[in-house]
């Protein structure tokens, strides 16, 4: 009898995030695996369409702004004008499942195997990030649930603030290694440490 086998995301940051400096640690760094991603675009004249499909199929309303908006498993964060990054908890089957609610309104590009998202947080997180992110991680500046398309040491990331202490940061996966070796470099006078294992996604939503 043959021998079945599940195939399972592989982990784009596995080896890659050693403890470096001091302990405790003021940077914790932890991969959020098992997502499903996908860039949602209207297409023309549908806008409304789109959102009042994501509406009934998900819950939520697409935010107009730079904003993540998340009900149950699903997260759409916008990322330009009528541009969303969706992210769902559930993972396998996300891109088809969104493809099918939107019913041709939207054009749907899966990115689940061309992005892998890190929860960093700590209290020298924002210290960290500036010293490669041209944003202003200010409270007041960048409130919980703001989201933003920037570059990180001439990676192009899109970040986005979990809660009081903490930022998801989606990167391309090819560039792992050279985000990896940043943030190694930038937090190494504070601590950098490995959370230990998958954060709860749905800990944080925005409005």
């Amino acid at each position: 009898m043959a021998e079945r086998f599940a195939l399972a995301p592989k982990s784009a940051f596995a080896g890659l995030m050693a403890p470096v400096g001091p302990t405790p640690a003021g940077v914790i760094v932890t991969e959020l695996v098992g997502l499903g991603l996908a860039a949602v675009e209207p297409r023309k004249g549908r806008a409304a369409e789109l959102i009042a499909h994501v509406e009934a199929r998900y819950g939520l309303s697409p935010p107009r702004s730079l904003r993540r908006v998340a009900a149950g498993l699903v997260a759409f964060l916008g990322v330009g004008p009528n541009r969303w990054l969706a992210v769902s908890e559930s993972g396998a089957g996300f891109t088809d499942d969104l493809e099918a609610a939107l019913d041709g309104a939207a054009s749907v590009i899966a990115q689940t195997d061309g992005l892998a998202v890190l929860r960093i947080s700590g209290s020298r997180v924002r210290d960290t990030f500036a010293k490669g992110l041209p944003i202003d991680l200010d409270p007041r500046a960048f409130a919980v649930g703001d989201v933003a398309s920037s570059i990180l040491a001439h990676i192009g990331v899109t970040i986005w603030r979990a809660d009081e202490t903490a930022y998801d940061v989606a990167v391309p996966r090819s560039f792992a290694a050279d985000f990896s070796h940043w943030l190694a470099e930038s937090a190494a006078v504070f601590g950098l440490a490995d959370g230990g294992g998958e954060a709860d996604y749905g800990d944080s939503v925005g409005t």
